[in-house]
C-alpha cells in the first residue's frame, strides 16, 4: 500500500506510513517563448551574423530576458537564434532583427505561472518585460563595451510544460 502526498511542486510516494524509503519526485515546469529584437543601432563592427553567433551577446539576451521575467539568469537558455531581418544601413547591425527563442525552467509553480501570466498581459509586456529587458541588455552590453540600441522588441507566443521524473529515475530518500 502507498500512500501519495502531492504538493504543487513535487510528489512524494511512500510505502506504509512513511516509516521505510520514500521515493520523492520533482515537477519541472518549462516555459518557452521567444523575442524578436529589431536593432536602432548596434556596435560599430558588428553584423547581424555576428551579434547571431556572438555567446556573450547571447548570454546577455538570456540574462536580460530573466530579468524582464524576474527570475534567477540560470533559469533562462536561448535556444536558437534567427536572423529575421539581415538588411543592414548605415552601421552595420543598424536596422537588423534578431530571433531568440528561449526557454526559462524552474521547479516552482508559482515562479512559472507568474511568468507566463507576465507574457500573456499585454500591460505587463510592455510596462514591465519589454522596459526591463531592454535596459538590462543595453547595460549589460556597455559593460561588455558595446553599445546598442532597440528600435522594438516582440513577444513571441508562450508555452508552459509540466514534466514529473519518473519514479524510475526519482532520488530515493529515507525517513
Amino acid at each position: 500500500m502507498a500512500i501519495f502526498i502531492l504538493s504543487v511542486s513535487q510528489m512524494t510516494v511512500c510505502k506504509g506510513l512513511c516509516t521505510s524509503s520514500c521515493y520523492e519526485t520533482i515537477m519541472t515546469y518549462t516555459l518557452n517563448s521567444a523575442v524578436s529584437l529589431n536593432f536602432k543601432s548596434g556596435p560599430e563592427t558588428a553584423t547581424a551574423e555576428s551579434l547571431a553567433a556572438d555567446t556573450s551577446f547571447a548570454a546577455n539576451v538570456a540574462d536580460s530576458i530573466a530579468v524582464g521575467l524576474g527570475v534567477d539568469p540560470s533559469k533562462v537558455t536561448i535556444t536558437m537564434i534567427r536572423i529575421i531581418k539581415p538588411l543592414l544601413r548605415v552601421t552595420p547591425s543598424q536596422d537588423a532583427k534578431l530571433k531568440f527563442d528561449y526557454k526559462m525552467v524552474t521547479t516552482s509553480f508559482d515562479e512559472a505561472e507568474a511568468a507566463q501570466a507576465t507574457l500573456h498581459d499585454p500591460l505587463r509586456i510592455i510596462s514591465f518585460f519589454m522596459r526591463a529587458c531592454t535596459k538590462a541588455l543595453v547595460e549589460k552590453e556597455a559593460v561588455a563595451g558595446r553599445k546598442v540600441e532597440l528600435k522594438n522588441m516582440e513577444v513571441g507566443s508562450v508555452s508552459l510544460e509540466a514534466e514529473m521524473k519518473a519514479p524510475n529515475q526519482a532520488t530515493l530518500i529515507h525517513v
